[in-house]
């Protein structure tokens, strides 16, 4: 099966496997995820990722494509999560999404609520809740 990413209406609620345009965003709880957020303008579009998703479907380098895809054109890019734990287990799908998503910030952090926000100064500025 394929990795399956879907919109949501609810941009303050952004659950696995799903994405977001706002410009404020908070995703579910992380526990091995990660999140990648880019800002065109004043907007945003974040997308939360699992490793494994429904159905046992991995995170690959398809899916990857997907997530460039929905993305599409930005000012700014920043990922945010456990992305230790996707290095280590991923090294090849995470170089590709390097790779493929350009003007790539990364902050590695633990367990918790996430979200971002363009601040005052129009830059991406992510927060835990």
């Amino acid at each position: 099966m394929a990795y399956n990413i879907k919109q949501t209406n609810d941009s303050q609620k952004i659950a696995e496997q799903e994405y977001a345009h706002d410009d404020t965003i908070k995703f579910t709880k992380f526990t091995s995820c990660i999140g990648i957020i880019v800002r065109t303008s004043w907007t945003l579009t974040a997308v939360h990722l699992v490793i494994v998703g429904h159905e046992d479907s991995p995170f690959d380098k398809q899916a990857v494509d997907t997530v460039k895809g929905i993305l599409g054109d930005y000012d700014e890019a920043l990922m945010i999560g456990h992305i230790d734990i996707w290095d280590d287990n991923l090294k090849e799908t995470m170089k590709y999404l390097r790779d493929q998503i350009k003007k790539l910030k990364e902050v590695q952090l633990e367990d918790g609520n996430y979200g971002a926000k363009v601040n005052d100064g129009g830059n991406i500025e992510w927060y835990s809740y």
